[in-house]
């Protein structure tokens, strides 16, 4: 920078540098845009892919869209065979939508921030559809107001079950609930991922939080595995726990064997030899002692 243009003693180097970058600004609007800076066009962020309109997105086969009340539903064909699976770049920039948004930027970034790392995005793995399954887009117009939700078929047929649940908080936090249904207790439990948005940035815009992060995927597992309604969090890694005590008999296993189809011969009783547990069976007697694992420490 010219020293001719320094007309104040001792100036903050971040003044001199913010004076350059203003009249910067100043000299280019008034170039492009005549001086207004309500014809200055708003960007709802920087980077990102270009918008794709839908018209030239390749057709999907097996794929049904409709619109109805501000809500869009696509849904894919149950008689599709595995092998006709969508392509993921245009089912992706289908589902991101026509304008710039947390939804397009979800949907068509490459990478996200996950503390200090960056990494692939994984909430382009979260749509990618088997068949069949029904993805429904309500107030597509609002990107506030956007909730996407997938659902697939129940693990035993009959109806649909929502699977994911997509939306944007008042905190400006991407919120993507994955549903299980198949669980101890038969009901419905869900695992929070968070995601801030940072629209100003020009790369990897959603980033995870997180805070609470471990322990919300504890807090998931348990309610899964153990149907705990209230998760039994707390203690310390070093913290002893009694996990009782539980006598397992040889008929145990080969009743066990027998229901599992397991025809191995180091798990069946034999004249002189060992009777050994099978791995699955181990599991299941120490279900409720690996309970005890799910402490805020580990």
């Amino acid at each position: 920078m010219a020293t001719k243009y320094s007309t104040v003693a001792n100036e903050p180097i971040k003044d001199i540098l913010d004076r350059t970058h203003n009249r910067h600004i100043t000299e280019l609007s008034t170039d492009f845009y005549g001086g207004d800076q309500r014809a200055i066009p708003v960007a709802e962020h920087f980077g990102g892919r270009p918008i794709t309109s839908l018209d030239y997105i390749e057709r999907i086969a097996g794929l049904t869209a409709s619109e109805e009340g501000g809500k869009t539903t696509f849904r894919l064909s149950a008689s599709a065979s595995q092998d006709a699976l969508p392509d993921a770049d245009p089912w992706l920039r289908l589902l991101a939508g026509e304008t710039y948004s947390w939804r397009h930027e979800s949907f068509t970034s490459d990478a996200s921030g996950q503390g200090s790392k960056f990494k692939d995005n994984p909430i382009r793995l979260i749509p990618t559809p088997p068949y069949p399954i029904v993805i429904e887009i309500t107030n597509t117009r609002d990107p506030a107001e956007t909730v996407i939700a997938a659902k697939e078929k129940y693990h035993t047929g009959g109806c649909y079950a929502k699977a994911v649940k997509i939306r944007m908080s008042a905190e400006k936090e991407i919120l993507i609930d994955l549903i299980e249904e198949r669980t101890t207790l038969g009901k419905l439990v869900s695992l929070l991922i968070r995601f801030h948005y940072y629209p100003g940035t020009g790369s990897a815009s959603i980033r995870e939080v997180m805070e609470g992060r471990t322990d919300r995927i504890k807090e998931f597992y348990c309610r899964l595995w153990f149907g705990y309604e209230k998760v039994p969090l707390g203690g310390g890694r070093d913290q002893c726990s009694d996990g009782g005590c539980t006598q397992v008999t040889g008929q145990e296993i080969d009743d066990f064997v027998h229901v599992v189809g397991d025809n191995g011969e180091a798990f069946v009783e034999r004249p002189r030899k060992a009777v050994y547990v099978p791995m699955d069976f181990a599991i299941a007697v120490g279900r409720e002692l690996s309970s005890k694992l799910f402490s805020q420490d580990n």
